[in-house]
Formats: structure tokens, sequence, C-alpha cells
């Protein structure tokens, strides 16, 4: 093969810039199976990486941690320069669009960042969903049909419209104006985050078109011949789905060159010297030899597995040589079937006893793989492996000890710091499609950086330096993860909302300070006479009337020990002589209890300390019924109370507004 066209170096191209071998009797040193082996164009080494990944479990696993451990948290904020800065709305519109409710960001990095370690190139894209509809193209009465129907309608009704997708167009009979020929297509775009979607595209089905001097690419979809089929056999599940450009495309020679705004192209870093064309060179090529040595070391564990994992047994006739060889005495023939029928009887019966006229040797050949598995090459090729590949080997096995971790993951975030740039690359320009789509003001995204646990020591530094006015809060917080500007926009929304909130409790203390102001004052007096004098019952023969609205301690209440009661006792405080007065008399009535009950909920109210006062009333009255009564009229009156107060109040304001 020539050299000018092969895309890595082969020993056996005639290639001369390696120095020949010293001595004769010595093959070269990097003439060796795996190099002879190594792909000679792009797509055979993404079809090697991509083989490579899925038949070694361990190498795809360190790939899998790598990535994972470079995601962290969403960051959404505005753009670096932008005078705009972004309101907690904006942010949180973004936040619910990467969420796992609707593109599933975190999820969709990983995949990118495994395609991109795999095969050192990803594609990306972001569509959005789109109703197709079909325009007729004929008139009716010498103007334009216009008629506009979806393509799901006439799919579901294809004998009515008589539907057809032939030579990669839609043709239908118009129901309005009878023309029967091909339909123009419209696309309304959605503009439902439910409707956006991340696409990947297959790097097996990507060509590059490169400028080598302005390291300008373009990027060209070899449309799959399949993904074709279906669309010219008019699958209803493709035609609805299919963009116009992609159909346009099929119709000419099945390349589809992409806008550069619509796709990504994400590649790992190479050699200037290797001529890749605008692609990126894929980890597992420029690691294919360790690969491939520990590809060798498994394949030998599994022949020896194969082959000496299970025992070979042998039942054979002691064999002297002997008068009294059984061989001589009963034939080979006779002792194989006997050892036979002996054997198929153990199986059926494993506890069955048997008893020959002649002894057995029994041997066992092999059963010994453990002593030829290599397991400590097994070990070193495949840490040689994740090692190539700048995964550690300790945490990939999970062994990192607490003294080794700082520096080693200081090293492991260094060595990776392009994988974080291009993750962050990705969620850039999914969140500059989002906007594009939805009309959405731009924002800034990125990740969270990586943080390790050596740098504890240093955060606490720069808090303390930041408290004495030696740095800068925004040193001090980039320490330990935060962004300055940021936190001070946090600070102000949390100070709005926390003087929302006191503003809207001072409202509701002043409400009821004016409707405790009612009930101590005339309002509730009010109420309550009306309501006394609305439920009080009749007097009754013998009884004087009950005296709704007394508001003094010393109000006589009739029927009380057959007598009006003085006001005020000497020694007792006035809620125990308003108790004492209205004590229930054997004889009287469910009207004079509840004359009683009103005239105790008034003086109590008027008191101020109704709680107090029930208690006392409850210890007193043995009945209970008294205290029932005048526990009910109290919240009674109470509730009116603020009914009427909270309509005056809303009076008041209306009347204030006009």
């Amino acid at each position: 093969m020539p050299v000018g066209n092969s895309f890595f170096w082969h020993p056996n191209t005639g290639n001369t810039f390696l120095p020949k071998a010293s001595s004769p009797y010595y093959a070269h040193p990097y003439e060796d199976m795996a190099s002879v082996s190594m792909p000679s164009s792009i797509h055979e080494a993404l079809k090697w990486s991509q083989f490579i990944s899925l038949a070694t479990g361990p190498y795809r696993s360190a790939l899998h941690r790598v990535v994972a451990y470079c995601i962290t948290d969403i960051e959404v904020k505005e753009r670096p320069g932008s005078d705009n800065v972004i309101g907690k709305e904006v942010r949180e519109n973004y936040e619910k669009v990467f969420s796992d409710d609707c593109l599933k960001l975190k999820k969709e990095t990983l995949d990118v960042g495994m395609d991109l370690l795999t095969y050192g190139n990803a594609f990306v894209s972001v569509f959005t969903g789109f109703k197709r509809y079909l325009s007729c193209q004929g008139k009716k009465n010498g103007r334009p049909c216009g008629a506009q129907i979806p393509i799901q309608t006439m799919l579901e009704n294809k004998g009515f419209y008589k539907f057809s997708f032939d030579n990669l167009e839609f043709k239908a009979q118009c129901p309005y104006c009878g023309r029967h020929g091909s339909w123009k297509v419209h696309d309304l775009p959605s503009k439902s985050t439910s409707e956006l979607f991340i696409h990947r595209w297959n790097p097996l089905d990507i060509d590059i078109l490169y400028d080598p001097f302005s390291k300008q690419s373009s990027v060209i979809w070899n449309i799959p011949s399949d993904y074709i089929a279906d669309v010219r056999r008019g699958a209803s599940h493709v035609i609805t789905t299919i963009p116009l450009e992609i159909l346009e495309a099929i119709k000419e020679d099945g390349k589809f060159k992409f806008n550069p705004e619509m796709i990504l192209h994400l590649k790992t870093g190479s050699l200037s010297g290797l001529n890749l064309k605008g692609w990126g060179l894929p980890s597992t090529i420029a690691n294919f030899r360790q690969a491939w040595m520990y590809q060798v070391c498994t394949r030998h564990t599994e022949t020896t597995a194969m082959e000496s994992l299970a025992p070979l047994r042998i039942i054979s006739p002691p064999g002297d040589g002997g008068p009294k060889d059984p061989v001589h005495n009963v034939g080979a023939p006779a002792f194989v079937n006997t050892m036979k029928n002996i054997l198929n009887t153990k199986r059926r019966d494993p506890a069955s006893c048997f008893v020959t006229p002649f002894p057995v040797q029994y041997q066992t050949i092999g059963g010994d793989a453990s002593q030829f598995i290599p397991r400590d090459l097994l070990d070193y090729t495949l840490d040689n492996l994740l090692t190539s590949a700048g995964v550690p080997v300790e945490l990939y096995k999970g062994s990192m000890t607490m003294q080794s971790a700082p520096v080693a993951l200081r090293l492991f975030t260094s060595h990776w710091q392009s994988l974080v740039t291009d993750l962050n690359r990705f969620v850039r320009f999914v969140a500059q499609r989002v906007s594009d789509i939805l009309g959405w003001e731009p924002v800034d995204v990125q990740y969270s950086k990586i943080t390790q646990a050596d740098d504890i020591n240093r955060q606490v530094q720069a808090l303390q330096l930041m408290s004495t006015g030696a740095v800068s809060r925004t040193t001090a917080l980039a320490s330990v993860g935060m962004d300055q500007k940021e936190e001070a926009q946090l600070m102000i929304e949390e100070q709005r909302s926390d003087a929302e909130l006191q503003d809207r409790m001072q409202k509701e203390l002043e409400t009821t300070k004016q409707l405790d102001d009612m009930v101590g004052g005339g309002t509730l007096n009010v109420l309550s006479r009306q309501q006394g004098q609305q439920a009080s019952p009749m007097g009754m023969p013998g009884q004087n009337m009950p005296v709704p609205g007394a508001q003094m301690a010393g109000a006589t209440i009739p029927g009380a020990n057959g007598q009006g009661m003085s006001s005020l006792l000497p020694g007792q405080d006035p809620i125990s002589q308003m108790i004492a007065q209205a004590g229930v008399l054997p004889t009287d009535s469910l009207d004079d209890v509840y004359a009683k009950a009103q005239v105790l909920a008034q003086q109590f109210l008027s008191a101020g300390n109704t709680n107090s006062a029930l208690r006392k009333l409850k210890q007193q009255d043995t009945k209970g019924s008294l205290y029932a009564m005048t526990k009910e009229l109290i919240e009674q009156t109470r509730q009116n109370a603020a009914s009427q107060g909270r309509d005056m109040i809303l009076q008041q304001q209306m009347g204030g507004g006009m």
C-alpha cells in the first residue's frame, strides 16, 4: 500500500523513517502483530474503536467513569460581557428544559462523552418536532384553492383522499377543487419544550470536507441505505417526520450537507503530523497495541479454560499384564460395556453401589486451568491499557486511598481538561439551539468546576482573607466554586422575596389588629345585642325577661337563686362574680340556661380574657350545659364580628381607591 494513502504508518508499507534493526538475527521491535493489524483509514479506525470498546468491558467501563466524573451541576447564567442579568424565571425555564423530564441533558452529555472517547469524534444536533401540512396547488373558480390538510389526516383516510407517495412526492385528490396531483409541503415547527430532542449522528455515516489551511470543515451525512429505502416506499412513520432538506438530498444523491450552525462536531486532539483531514484521533487507536495485548492474554485465558477447566476422567483396568489381568479373563469389550453400564446407572441413581469381578483404575487428566491462567499478566495488561488511556487504575478499581487521592485526582482532572471543555461546548450548543427554537433570551451554560479534597485548606484560607478584606469576594467565592456576581443576584432576589413576605405578614397583622379592636370595642357589643334580641326566648310566667346587652360585671341576672344578686361581692374577682350570679338552679329550664349563657358570653367578651373565664366556668359548672352554651355563643359572636369586620375593611379600601 502506498504510504501516502495510509492513515497510520505500517512497517510493511516500505516506510524507511525508522532505523533498521542493528542485528540480522533479531526482528524489528515495532514489527509486531498489532502494528500490522492497525487500520489504514479513518472509517476502519472508527469501526475498530467501536468493536474494541464493545468487546473490552473494563476499558468501556473506565471511559464511562471518566465521563461521569466530569459531569457536575449545570450552571445557567448570563453570557460573558452581557449587561443583562437573567432573571429567576429565565433560569428556571432553562433548568426545566435541561432536566430529566425534558432533554435529559446530563444523560445526553454522558452519551456524547462516550462517543467522543470511543470514536474520537461526536456529532450532535438539536431539533424540535413539527406538524406537517399538505397544501393543494389547484385552482377553484379561477383562484388558488389553497386547501391545507394535515398529512396525518390523509394517511388515516387514504381511500378518501387517494393519497400516495410516488417519486418522493406527496400526491392526493383535493376534496375542495377536485384536483389530483402533487401537493406542496408546509411544516409548522413546534414551540413546546416537550418536542425538543437531541440527535447524535453515527460517525460511520459522516464525511468531512476539510481545508488544511483555514482549518474549516463541512460535515456531510451519507444517508443510510435502509433509511432511503423506507422513504422511497413511503413508510408512514418516516414521511411524516423527515425534514424537507433531507428529502431533497435523497432525491439528488443521498448526501446531506449540514449548515454549520445546525451541527456540533467535537473531536479529540492529535499530533500535527497526522493527516486526519478534520477528524479526531480515537483514543482506542492511539492505544491499539495495549488493547491488542490485553485481548491476546484474554484469548489465551479463554483457550486454557475451555481445554483445562474441566478434567478428563478415565476408567481403566490396572493392566499388570499377568494371567490375572481382567483384559485376559473377561476381554476388553466386556470391561468397557460393564463400565458404561455402571456409569449410566450412577447418573440415574447416585446412591447406587456396584460390584465388579476385577479391580478398576481411575485417572484424571487436566482440570488444572488455574495453574495456566496468567492472572498477573492479565492485571498487568489491563493496568497498562487503562494507564495509557489516562485512567488511574485506583480510580477504576475503587482502591484509591485518602493520602493519594488529592494528587491523583488533581492530575486526573488536568489530564482530562480537554474533555471538560468539550462537554461545556456541548451544553452551550444545546442552550443556543433552545434559545433559537423557542425564542428565549440567550444564556451561558456550563458544568460547575470539579473540585478536589485537597482544596479545603486553600478554600478556608481564601474565606478568612475575604473576611479581613485582603482578597476580593470574587476570588474567595471562586475558590469554593461560586460566582460572586451570581451570588449577589441571588441575594438580591432573596431580599426581595423576604420583603414581599414581610409586607404580606404586616398586612395580615394589621387586619387582625383591626378585628381585635372591633371585638374589644362597640362593634362586638352591638352584634351581641342584636343576636340576644333575636335569639332570647319569651319570658316565662314568674320569671323576669333576660337582659341582653348587659355590659357590666354587676348586671342583675334574672332567675339566679330566685332573685337578682348584687354586682360585686367582697373578695371575689369580676369573673368569679359573674359565674356566681349565673349559677344554674335545679328549676331552671333550657331557656333560662340559654339566657344566662347569653349574658355570660357578653360579659366575658367585654372583659377580654375569654379563655380564662371559660376555664373557670367549666370548673364550677357541674352540669356543663351553661359552659357549653356560653362557649358556643362566644364563638358565634366572634365569627359574625370577623365577617362583618372584613366587609367593613373592604368597603373602606374600595372607598379609598375611588
